[in-house]
């Protein structure tokens, strides 16, 4: 998020959105979340080869049918997340991301800078699904 022009994105005023940026990190947290709320049977995967069997060709698909695939893979309705997620200016929830992979986010040096690390205490569970996610499934 900037608070200066001179960035492509959307939102305006004073707080800007690059959907450049955000649309990579949505697609994690999405993929984060049908693993977590599925048990780590179906991911983003699986919701883009159904949302192309459904809907590909030359009209695509609305936001809405996109909400209602999403919601069959991941079996609970994704309504208010894809809003909160993709049509506000809000700021993202990583917890359950970094959560379901046994991930945080630690300060570098004292500054303001970060990196993403396996916490200490991840279990061999999250460790596990960290490397499912990590590995190319070749599906």
């Amino acid at each position: 998020m900037w608070d200066r022009g001179g960035i492509t994105g959307v939102g305006g005023g004073r707080k800007t959105i690059s959907y450049y940026v955000k649309g990579p990190v949505v697609a994690f947290l999405l993929d984060a979340k049908i693993r977590r709320v599925t048990k780590g049977e179906k991911t983003l995967d699986d919701l883009m080869k159904l949302a192309y069997q459904r809907h590909g060709g030359e009209r695509g698909f609305t936001a809405e049918e996109f909400r209602m695939t999403a919601s069959d893979v991941a079996g609970v309705d994704m309504k208010e997340w894809l809003r909160k997620a993709v049509a506000t200016t809000e700021e993202l929830d990583y917890t359950e991301a970094l959560d379901w992979f046994g991930l945080r986010f630690a300060v570098v040096d004292g500054k303001k800078t970060w990196r993403l690390e396996i916490r200490e205490d991840a279990t061999q569970a999250q460790r596990d699904q960290l490397k499912a996610w990590l590995e190319p499934t070749g599906k």
